[in-house]
């Protein structure tokens, strides 16, 4: 584990490429102590519980990230180097955690009115918490712009170069 980007209360999944809260994290920062709150049917292991919802949370703030450039691995590369980036990425999960806890995961539900019998509109537009977005529409500083920035970027080397962690 690379202790520069890795702590209690996130970590860097390689195979993903993503940053994941931990328990630790959300205990620290909402005072919601996942493992008592999920384990409603007394699961084998409480920590996979809330780790997977953790996984899902970081897997949802990625993929709006993702809906808003053509640079997932830039944008990828600039979360794991830059800090304010990781800060930004973190106060986003912690505020979807905060989110779906009172909502649920929006992105489990069909999006269908069943008394009408039609999709909802703009139903996925309520999936990431409005705090969140607007977390992750600040501006990263080395940017310029914020990692949700839809443009293009004219220098893509900033973050580019061999890896130092």
């Amino acid at each position: 584990m690379n202790n520069k980007i890795n702590n209690e209360e996130m970590f860097y999944d390689e195979l993903s490429h993503r940053f994941v809260l931990t328990p630790k994290a959300v205990l620290n920062n909402l005072g919601e102590n996942l493992e008592m709150r999920l384990n409603k049917k007394r699961a084998n292991n409480e920590e996979n519980v809330a780790q997977n919802i953790l996984n899902q949370i970081s897997y949802e703030i990625y993929n709006y990230i993702y809906a808003h450039t053509r640079y997932e691995d830039f944008i990828e590369r600039v979360i794991r180097k830059d800090e304010q980036a990781r800060k930004v990425i973190k106060d986003a999960m912690l505020q979807q955690v905060a989110y779906t806890l009172v909502n649920g995961s929006i992105y489990l539900y069909g999006g269908v009115d069943i008394r009408k019998g039609i999709k909802m509109d703009n139903f996925y537009d309520r999936a990431i918490a409005p705090l969140a977005k607007m977390i992750l529409n600040k501006t990263i500083d080395k940017l310029g712009v914020p990692l949700t920035y839809t443009g293009q970027y004219t220098i893509l080397n900033m973050y580019c170069e061999a890896e130092d962690d």
